[in-house]
């Protein structure tokens, strides 16, 4: 399973940046909110999913940074479209959700956003090397 293998491999990494113990983070953990992330760790948790997939990632892609001003662009009839348009790795489920989020300041990136990018980027089984 694609998506299972890519959620394997970001928590790892961020297990192991924020010293957390294996298998306490879930897809459904806030990067940003869960966890003492600061944008400086955001560099290193991109080189380390780079490294650990074995191919490079692109940290806007992967933390979902010009998420906001893209909506804030368009008119609010077209953000569903938008987000599929933009971010194909979202489900359906997770944009309508995301639309719903994003109406607060709080940040919204979850690791599994993360890992349906990778998912979705190596279009095949993650080779995770954590």
């Amino acid at each position: 399973m694609v998506q299972a293998d890519a959620l394997h491999c970001v928590c790892s990494v961020v297990e192991e940046i924020f010293e957390k113990e294996r298998g306490s983070l879930s897809g459904r953990t806030l990067l940003m909110q869960d966890l003492p992330c600061e944008s400086i760790d955001l560099l290193e948790i991109a080189a380390r999913i780079s490294q650990a997939a074995g191919r490079e990632v692109n940290d806007e892609a992967l933390f979902l940074k010009s998420l906001r001003s893209r909506l804030a662009e368009e008119p609010v009839s077209e953000a569903e479209s938008l987000l599929a348009r933009e971010f194909p790795w979202l489900s359906r489920e997770r944009c309508c959700e995301i639309l719903e989020e994003v109406r607060t300041p709080l940040p919204f990136l979850r690791l599994q956003d993360m890992a349906d990018y990778l998912a979705f980027l190596q279009n095949r089984k993650p080779s995770c090397s954590v």
